[in-house]
């Protein structure tokens, strides 16, 4: 599967078992809108990687949960989780709440290697990222980098 986006990943061939699922955790909100934009990376991620290797978890407000989507792995087969914390920064969901709920999923199925990666946040790719889009909104664009607002239009008419 090719996919501008895809950063070379295909998808698994059909029939493929997957072994690994990676959760995109969100923090999770009452108002339904406010899923619209992790759903669509979501979608977004299963057509490049498989639609039962990645899925969407909710910290609290929303479902599924965390609990909700390890449980399902352990029925599907699945023997590794990574949750990956969508999250620009730190701060006592990072630190204390997301861990303490990887450990609950982690005890709740001792077969499954649930594993917590750094927030996205951290990355500093994501720093970049929103440094260039602060310069676009100011009126300012560095040279030799891509024009954001034409492709969001693009991708979200």
């Amino acid at each position: 599967m090719t996919d501008p986006g895809s950063c070379f990943y295909s998808a698994p061939e059909v029939g493929h078992i997957l072994t690994e699922r990676l959760v995109l955790f969100a923090h999770g909100s009452h108002d339904p809108r406010w899923r619209h934009p992790f759903e669509q990376l979501s979608t977004r991620l299963e057509r490049i990687l498989g639609p039962s290797a990645v899925t969407l978890a909710f910290m609290q407000m929303a479902t599924p949960s965390l609990a909700d989507v390890v449980d399902e792995a352990a029925r599907d087969g699945v023997s590794s989780v990574k949750v990956f914390p969508l999250s620009l920064s730190a701060g006592a969901h990072v630190e204390r709440d997301i861990p303490a709920q990887v450990r609950d999923a982690q005890t709740a199925h001792p077969a499954v290697d649930v594993r917590l990666l750094p927030a996205a946040g951290t990355d500093p790719r994501v720093a970049n990222l929103l440094t260039t889009l602060a310069l676009e909104a100011a009126g300012s664009r560095p040279n030799g980098l891509p024009d954001v607002e034409r492709r969001r239009e693009a991708e979200y008419p």
